[in-house]
């Protein structure tokens, strides 16, 4: 898992790994490693807030070496995290922002620009197999509906009943809505 990954070679005390959601307005974090992680997974929060949302916003990698100083923290990150260094880094594909990957240490100033440079690479290779994941499942859901209207297609075609035509057309639309 990249997060795990990221916090044994930066040293992080925390990861996480935050997706912009479809309406482009609110992330969810779908990974986190170390403090308070499960407690954190599956959370919602506006791309307006937090360094996970000025990252998905500006598409620049950030290290703050002190998130008690910055007023980009949020009180939540540093209450669960117990943190107060922090590295976010963008996950980008195809020229746009999908996310964003964090680091947090307990200590300030814990980061230095190695750190910062893993967790970009860490950010490109995830960014890569995020978006690779997405194009695999639009085109396995692309081929079940061409199979679907294939097989509707040889019904028409075939001297079936018009009941039984309807009855796969009703079967094949559930499916593809399932």
């Amino acid at each position: 898992l990249v997060v795990a990954k990221v916090a044994a070679l930066t040293g992080a005390d925390a990861t996480s790994l935050a997706l912009v959601n479809a309406d482009q307005k609110t992330r969810t974090q779908v990974a986190s490693f170390g403090i308070a992680a499960e407690s954190r997974k599956g959370r919602t929060r506006s791309v307006e807030t937090g360094f996970h949302g000025w990252v998905i916003r500006t598409g620049e990698t950030i290290c703050v070496e002190d998130i008690q100083n910055d007023p980009r923290a949020e009180a939540s990150q540093m209450r669960a995290f117990d943190a107060c260094s922090v590295m976010v880094a963008p996950l980008s594909a195809r020229g746009r922002v999908i996310g964003s990957l964090a680091a947090y240490h307990r200590h300030v100033g814990a980061f230095d620009p190695h750190h910062l440079e893993l967790l970009s690479t860490f950010a490109a290779q995830a960014a890569v197999a995020i978006e690779n994941a997405r194009l695999h499942a639009e085109s396995a859901a692309r081929m079940r509906q061409w199979e679907s209207l294939q097989q509707v297609t040889a019904a028409l075609v075939s001297e079936r009943s018009p009941e039984a035509v309807l009855s796969l057309i009703a079967q094949k639309v559930g499916e593809l809505l399932d």
